[in-house]
């Protein structure tokens, strides 16, 4: 069995020896841009673990693969609609960087409602007696909206109210939610929310649900946080929110198409931007090899589990 191995992060010797037991192993360089080898990398594949976006669609060049290891719990780089014609199982590595992501969240929130970037620069160009103040927004009494409500979701409204924020959230699934969250309409999400943190997968009911018409209607200047999917914005739209100041802000680690070479949000100071590494804390990373192979082992088994195209 021919597995090879395309990564997006760093593969321990423990996690080596394993994926060397189940077959003929190929690894190659961890990949995290453009690669122009990457289908030469994919062909003659019985399985691949690989990183969950390919620069091209390499499904329609497989012959022999029968089985996709996708190194991440979003999976919609990958055809799996066609994948699933030509017998190809797809797995995905659910709920490995949950911690890893709501941390991220609250470092963009932090970072912006503190003001880091002018208060930092104050202190870089020795203005200290002249631009002393700067304005921050408190996070305490505030409304924190999550647009959806998974685990993720459900991590961030338990810190935010820590901060003492009351958390709403707009969701189309609230079953199996212990806590004691205000579920609203998606009008009143935009008009009550001081924070607004995407927690949901992109879908046809999400892709750009965030547009100019949503922006405007955000009564209280949020800050909006993306650390989701790119697509669930309307990057154009959000551009004319910062610019006509129908926002606090915006934390985004994601976006519609990646990589990102020259982002349009560099030039806002009320921006901080990150390079979809949300998920990269090193306790994420490990338990997303550890199981992404636990994946392959299933599979080999004839119990394949976190399949996503069946």
């Amino acid at each position: 069995m021919k597995i090879h191995v395309i990564p997006i992060c760093e593969i321990n010797e423990r996690q080596l020896i394993r994926l060397k037991k189940l077959g003929d192993v190929k690894f190659f360089k961890k990949t995290i841009s453009k690669d122009p080898d990457f289908l030469k990398k994919c062909v003659g594949a019985d399985i691949l673990m690989m990183t969950p976006r390919p620069p091209i669609d390499v499904i329609p060049h497989l012959k022999k693969c029968k089985f996709i290891s996708v190194l991440a719990t979003g999976f919609d780089g990958i055809n799996i609609k066609l994948a699933k014609e030509k017998g190809i199982l797809v797995s995905n590595v659910p709920a490995y960087a949950t911690h890893s992501v709501v941390e991220h969240i609250f470092a963009l929130i932090l970072g912006l409602s503190r003001n880091i970037k002018s208060s930092e620069k104050i202190v870089r160009n020795g203005k200290w007696n002249t631009e002393l103040m700067v304005v921050s927004m408190g996070l305490h009494g505030r409304t924190l909206g999550v647009f959806g409500f998974g685990k993720i979701g459900q991590m961030v409204a338990d810190i935010a109210k820590t901060f003492g924020m009351r958390v709403i959230a707009y969701t189309k699934n609230v079953k199996n939610v212990a806590q004691d969250i205000d579920f609203v309409s998606f009008d009143k999400f935009l008009a009550d929310s001081d924070v607004i943190v995407l927690a949901s997968p992109l879908n046809q009911e999400t892709y750009h649900k965030f547009g100019e018409k949503e922006f405007a209607a955000m009564k209280k200047q949020p800050i909006f946080i993306n650390t989701a999917r790119g697509a669930i914005v309307d990057e154009k739209a959000l551009i004319k929110a910062l610019k006509n100041k129908w926002i606090f802000g915006a934390g985004l680690d994601v976006f519609e198409k990646e990589p990102v070479e020259r982002s349009p949000f560099a030039k806002f100071d009320n921006v901080i931007l990150s390079p979809h590494v949300a998920w990269g804390s090193d306790t994420a990373a490990f338990n997303l090899v550890d199981v992404a192979i636990d994946n392959i082992e299933a599979f080999l088994n004839g119990a394949p589990k976190n399949i996503v195209n069946f």
